[in-house]
Order: structure tokens, then sequence, then C-alpha cells
């Protein structure tokens, strides 16, 4: 065999190679959570308080009709590619608090005590709704403070029993479905990945349009990483590349073939490398390329930018990233890596 003929089949592996199980990239990035496959199934109730505005006899239909729960279950069913169904369990008439909603503070304004303050309010809701639903088949609560009061939207951290089954809540009065389904991602385990609320409306920096956990107002993919950590792309999706070179052809995150490539750099961190395109869950994208991008480990977002579980740090269709003694050279959706 000739070296021009041996050196032609090392190229053509390196390119359909096949991933390798990325055994020492299985790290833990989510928060506790629910299940992450399957049906979830998820509870909507409406909520009002003695201080409520009145409401009209259809005032529940009507919110109902804008709140796009068609979106909501097509990203789950399109972005876990068919492993995650939502099921929504809709109660059509108000439960109601005994307090005005002021006295529930919903939202803490970062106090010391949020959880505590968010638990109150959980447990109110629940003991409410409970003679009149059976949350024994419920995996989240979707709790639609009264609309004509406050904007609200949080994720509740911590779970609460109800019919002796462990709940998560979202409190969500609004009707955006990118931001719905954002909040309920919370309840998997999914993290903030934005990096400032504090300029108008809507996060600014962090993993800006590379995943809807950052920008949660308009509709976007998860990042390759996110899908892995959920169990919804398989390490048959996934290169683990410890060390040496290599040249691999990634796929995009919406089509079959090697979707993510992960470079271990140190207990803490590792570096994510995908090829986005401008289709189906990533329609919205303003352009297709391969990004590249900082995993901290345990890092949290926080509204003032600090933390940053998740930072881009190139996102295009030919360029260079050297990255702490690795070398990442990108034409199109061919990346080899050095290091």
């Amino acid at each position: 065999m000739t070296k021009k003929l041996l050196l032609l089949l090392t190229l053509i592996f390196s390119l359909i190679s096949i991933p390798a199980k990325a055994s020492t990239c299985d790290r833990p990035f989510l928060d506790d959570g629910i299940k992450k496959t399957g049906t979830i199934n998820v509870q909507i109730l409406f909520v009002k308080y003695p201080d409520s505005p009145k409401k009209s006899k259809g005032y529940i239909k009507d919110h109902l009709s804008m709140m796009d729960l068609n979106y909501i279950s097509d990203y789950f069913k399109q972005s876990s590619y068919g492993k995650t169904k939502i099921k929504f369990r809709i109660h059509n008439s108000w439960i109601n608090l005994p307090n005005n909603s002021y006295d529930y503070r919903i939202h803490t304004n970062g106090e010391r005590d949020w959880r505590e303050i968010e638990q109150n309010y959980f447990r109110s809701v629940l003991g409410a709704a409970d003679p009149k639903i059976d949350f024994s088949k419920s995996d989240v609560a979707f709790i639609v403070s009264d609309p004509d009061l406050t904007p609200t939207w949080s994720a509740y951290r911590d779970p609460q029993s109800a019919d002796g089954k462990s709940l998560k809540a979202v409190v969500l009065n609004q009707t955006n479905g990118p931001m719905a389904t954002h909040e309920i991602l919370h309840t998997l385990g999914l993290k903030d990945l934005y990096g400032n609320t504090n300029s108008g409306w809507g996060p600014q920096g962090g993993m800006e349009q590379y995943s809807i956990m950052s920008q949660y107002y308009g509709g976007t993919n998860l990042t390759g990483y996110e899908k892995y950590s959920l169990g919804w792309m398989s390490s048959n999706d996934v290169i683990c590349q410890e060390s040496g070179s290599r040249t691999v052809k990634l796929s995009s995150l919406d089509s079959k073939g090697t979707k993510l490539m992960l470079l271990p750099i140190n207990a803490q961190e590792m570096l994510g490398i995908e090829y986005r395109k401008n289709e189906k869950v990533d329609k919205y994208l303003g352009d297709t390329g391969v990004l590249v991008y900082l995993i901290k480990q345990n890092a949290q977002a926080s509204i003032n930018g600090t933390g940053e579980p998740m930072i881009p740090l190139f996102f295009g269709k030919k360029g260079t990233v050297d990255f702490q003694g690795i070398n990442i050279n990108i034409k199109k959706n061919v990346v080899t890596i050095t290091r």
C-alpha cells in the first residue's frame, strides 16, 4: 500500500469516524428535576385572589387559546427527537386563594428567604386545589396566577408533594410559548444561561440565541450539551475527545449523525462544539455555522450577569479557535482538533 493511499484512507476514516462513548464527558450539569424522557404531565391551574378584578365567564377559555400550548408540545417533541412528550391536564375553573395577591409575594426580588416564600405559595395553591384535583398523575403544576395582576414568570426549584406525587411548579401568567417552554425545561433540571436581565426586556448576553435557556422570549434550540445531559442525545451522537488530533464532519442538531464534540479541559470545564443550522427547531437562528462554547459544570447564572454556566466562544463557517492549548480549525461543518 502506497503512502498516498494510506494517508487518504486515514483522512476518510477520520471524517466518518464512529463516535466514542463520551465516558469522561458524562458529568453532572443539571439541577434537580423531574424525569427527562417519556410523558411529562403538566397540570394547568388558574388561580385568583380576593383582590382579583371581576372575571368574565369565558376568561379561562380565552386565556388558554392564547397560551400556544401546541408550540410547547411541538418544541419538546422536536428538540428531544421524540423522547419527551408534554401532556397538558387543564382544570377549567378558578382556584381561589384566601389572601390578597400581594400577601404571597410571588416575586421575591432576591430576598434571602425566597425559597421559603415560594414554597409557602406553592403549598397554598396545592392546598386550595387538592380537594378538586387528583395530582397523582401529574409531574408539573403550571400555575397561572391571575393575568390581570402583576406579570409573573418563574420556575420553583423545590418540589412539593400532593396525592403522593412529588411535583415541580411553574408560575406563569404570560402567553409567550417560548417563555413557557423555558420555564418547563427548568423543571427537568436545566439552568438559566442568560447573562444579564437588567437592561430592558429580555436577557442579554450569556448563550444568546444558541439556547432557549438564554433567549427565552424567542424560539431557539437547546445546545447539544443540554440535550446530551437530558438524555435526548446518546453517546452515539457525541465524541469525547480527551487528547490527540482528529477531524470530524459534524451533522446539525436536527439531523442524523455526530452532533456534538466534547473536549474536557479540567474537572470543572469542557468545550462543546456543534454545527447549528437555521432549520426545524433552529429555524429562527440568524445564520448557519459551527458553535464553540465553554461549559462550566457547577456555575449558575444570575440576574447581574455573573456565573454563566456556558459561554459562547465562536460561531461561524470558517475560523480558528485557540483555547488553553486546544486548537480548533473550522471549515463549514468540518472541524479539526489538535491538542
